[in-house]
């Protein structure tokens, strides 16, 4: 595993973005691609998120996974906002937290729990 990182200029701020990604799986596998490229993970839902939210706004990730629009949309509503990740999956929350270690979150709440009794 290890650490990659994308510089943004966020609400004309520079701003870097932190991940430590293991290729070997999936959804990491896909943001690591994007990151060599010198790209957001799923640019659509990235420029959405830069787009819409503000300084001040609340943002809920829920099925969070590793955190990659969490820690885009902390940033992105620090320092007054906030943003509460869900995740389920203990590994993939593991990762979550991280992610906002790394990145010094100081308006972001991960919260290891489902969010419906039903996977469907």
């Amino acid at each position: 595993m290890a650490a990659y990182s994308i510089q943004l200029n966020l609400a004309d701020q520079p701003t870097t973005l932190t991940f430590e990604l293991d290729e070997t799986k999936g959804c990491q596998r896909d943001i690591l691609q994007g990151l060599r490229a010198g790209q957001l993970y799923s640019s659509d839902v990235s420029l959405f998120l830069i787009n819409v939210l503000k300084p001040g706004d609340s943002f809920i990730d829920i099925g969070a996974n590793i955190g990659f629009f969490s820690v885009l949309a902390a940033k992105l509503t620090a320092p007054d906002g906030h943003t509460f990740s869900f995740e389920a999956d203990t590994e993939n929350f593991t990762g979550l937290v991280r992610h906002g270690e790394v990145n010094a979150l100081q308006n972001f709440t991960p919260v290891c729990q489902p969010v419906s009794d039903s996977v469907e």
